[in-house]
């Protein structure tokens, strides 16, 4: 769904392509007002970075850092 040859989209796009590959979707499902509460849940995900008109433009999120790992080079688990 996410076009990597494009840094960034707006919302509405996004939840368009989001209601394509799945009709039912609402955000209020997850509890929130709005697509725009949706996206904030997944901050490690997407973030703002802009307007576009009278929209919000946004982005993927970099990468997040792998987790730490043993000196073994197995990951670490939580305590």
């Amino acid at each position: 769904m996410w076009n990597s040859r494009k840094p960034a989209t707006t919302t509405t796009w996004l939840k368009t392509q989001t209601r394509a590959l799945d009709p039912a979707f609402s955000e209020h499902d997850y509890g929130v007002g709005g697509f725009r509460d949706f996206l904030a849940l997944f901050p490690d995900v997407v973030h703002p970075v802009g307007t576009s008109s009278n929209d919000i433009t946004v982005a993927a999120a970099p990468a997040a850092a792998p987790p730490p790992a043993c000196g073994d080079g197995t990951p670490m688990e939580p305590r």
